[in-house]
């Protein structure tokens, strides 16, 4: 899978003002629970979620972020639409609820938008 890594000087632009809906993991390089949120994150067929943008944020470099956002669990998940937090999942979880949160983020932006007009999969 590809991520875009996050920090304080893009998380704006990539996230907040992206017109597709971003899932954000909250990890840490020595969680050994960030490297299985990690590997059930590869498996995710991303094709599967073409509307959706997948990135990635170091907590322990983006201390700024993690406050501003309330984490206060490694790994977190945040599900952003519309520039806002439309749910969230912390911890170790099962693969399963990660593609349900997935389908419903997906289903949401398909609603609104019967083709994808915005979304560049060599942009994202």
């Amino acid at each position: 899978m590809f991520f875009n890594d996050l920090g304080s000087e893009n998380f704006e632009s990539i996230v907040l003002e992206s017109p597709v809906p971003v899932v954000v993991v909250f990890y840490t390089d020595w969680s050994g629970c960030s490297q299985i949120i990690k590997f059930i994150m590869d498996e995710l067929n991303v094709k599967a979620f073409p509307a959706v943008k997948f990135c990635r944020i170091n907590a322990d470099d983006n201390q700024e972020i993690v406050q501003e956002y309330g984490i206060q669990m490694i790994p977190t998940i945040l599900f952003f639409y519309n520039k806002k937090i439309v749910d969230s999942i912390e911890g170790i979880f099962p693969k399963s609820n990660i593609l349900n949160k997935l389908s419903i983020i997906q289903n949401k932006y398909d609603k609104n938008h019967k083709s994808h007009p915005d979304y560049d999969p060599v942009d994202s």
